[in-house]
């Protein structure tokens, strides 16, 4: 049998040399660009990462949630003002707190110390507010998204509106 040998010749004249594959050109510059992009996404991740360590440095070491003592005497005016406010005296196992429905502090707010995760974010949430321009609705929705007992309550309905219909007598 006689053998056949394959001549690639006649493919490679007969070939369009104006296809966009055959243009080196056009694939380096998808993939620069494709690179490109990673490299600002990969930047800008950098950047919003150094910031908000940056903003977290900068925070009181009292209001972060991983503080772990009593909240420092000069911070306690503020905190006892904040707590009577949210409404901590009423769940204080202090009973002056509790008869008097304020915050009274002491060495340390005893109501702090018996629920040290909702106050704490009543402290954060009021640092925001202060700082760096946190809404009231922000704040309620932050506390009733974490299921903060702390939260304001929904607003009441319209006064024109009645949740219940009356009973006749």
């Amino acid at each position: 049998m006689p053998e056949k040998h394959l001549d690639l010749r006649p493919l490679d004249e007969n070939h369009a040399s104006d296809l966009p594959w055959d243009d080196a050109d056009l694939w380096d510059e998808d993939l620069s660009d494709e690179a490109d992009d990673e490299a600002e996404a990969k930047d800008e991740a950098k950047d919003d990462e150094a910031a908000v360590r940056s903003w977290w440095a900068q925070l009181p070491d009292c209001i972060k949630p991983d503080y772990p003592f009593d909240l420092p005497p000069d911070r306690l005016p503020g905190a006892r003002y904040v707590f009577t406010l949210a409404g901590a005296p009423q769940h204080c196992p202090q009973l002056s707190c509790r008869r008097g429905k304020e915050c009274r502090g002491g060495d340390g707010p005893p109501c702090f110390r018996a629920d040290r995760r909702d106050l704490g974010q009543v402290l954060f949430l009021w640092w925001m507010m202060l700082y760096h321009g946190c809404t009231d609705q922000e704040y309620a929705s932050a506390l009733r998204a974490r299921g903060n007992r702390y939260a304001p309550p929904e607003k009441p309905p319209a006064a024109g509106h009645r949740a219940r219909p009356r009973r006749r007598r």
